[in-house]
């Protein structure tokens, strides 16, 4: 009984996979499908556009000169000097258990203020 079972799933795999391959060959391609290939997200792409014509009418922006720029990029990096923290432990000189951040933490209220 059970070499016969053995057999007729054999069988029944073989016969999947003949019909599946015939199947195949018998299968055209999808040159309708090619032809309209990407119009969905055109079309859509096309209609969350109220105006597409909008910046043609404004005046065009010139940006930030060269001085404003290196000026803002100064300041900025000696605001992050300011507040870097200073220390050496394995947290990088962050203290996750002293307040600070809202609560009075472990140290009872005694925190790296």
């Amino acid at each position: 009984m059970n070499k016969n079972l053995k057999y007729a799933r054999r069988a029944a795999v073989t016969l999947a996979v003949l019909g599946s391959l015939t199947l195949s060959a018998c299968m055209t391609s999808t040159p309708n499908w090619d032809k309209h290939f990407g119009q969905a997200v055109t079309t859509v792409t096309r209609s969350q556009i109220i105006n597409p014509d909008a910046p043609a009418g404004l005046p065009s922006l010139t940006g930030t000169d060269g001085k404003t720029a290196v000026a803002a990029m100064t300041n900025y990096e000696r605001s992050l000097i300011r507040l870097r923290p200073a220390g050496t432990g394995a947290a990088g000189g962050m203290d996750f258990g002293a307040g600070g951040y809202g609560g009075i933490g472990m140290a009872g209220g005694a925190g790296t203020r």
